[in-house]
């Protein structure tokens, strides 16, 4: 049976910040001392879009967001950028319209589509996706 509520279970990822500066060695003192300092942290590469000189970042925690600006802030090391990953997320990702035609409601979102029937509840199609 625990193998069923593992299946089920909802995988939760907490939101996660990126600290984006200028060079690799800058990320690397970061990265080493926010997980000196107990911080979960990791090294990410950004999307080109949000890079500001290096193709290297430091990953974190969201929730932490305001005592590791602090705490970067104390040691002189503020980062040129930070960012949350739901901002690095296409345009395309970001919104999502609802249609309604003839008794169904079509909703899009990125490149996938589901219409659904308005009386029973029943999806009618899904599209897109792969």
């Amino acid at each position: 049976m625990n193998w069923l509520k593992w299946l089920f279970k909802k995988n939760y990822e907490k939101p996660k910040g990126i600290l984006l500066y200028g060079t690799v060695q800058e990320v690397i003192l970061v990265h080493k001392l926010l997980s000196g300092q107990g911080y979960r942290v990791r090294l990410v590469a950004p999307p080109p879009e949000v890079r500001v000189g290096c193709d290297l970042a430091v990953e974190f925690e969201l929730l932490e967001q305001e005592t590791i600006e602090t705490l970067l802030k104390q040691a002189g090391k503020i980062p040129q950028k930070m960012i949350s990953t739901k901002e690095m997320l296409p345009d395309i990702l970001k919104k999502s319209t609802i249609i309604e035609i003839d008794g169904y409601l079509m909703c899009k979102a990125g490149n996938m589509k589901i219409t659904i029937d308005k009386i029973s509840y029943r999806i009618v199609n899904i599209s897109g996706g792969g």
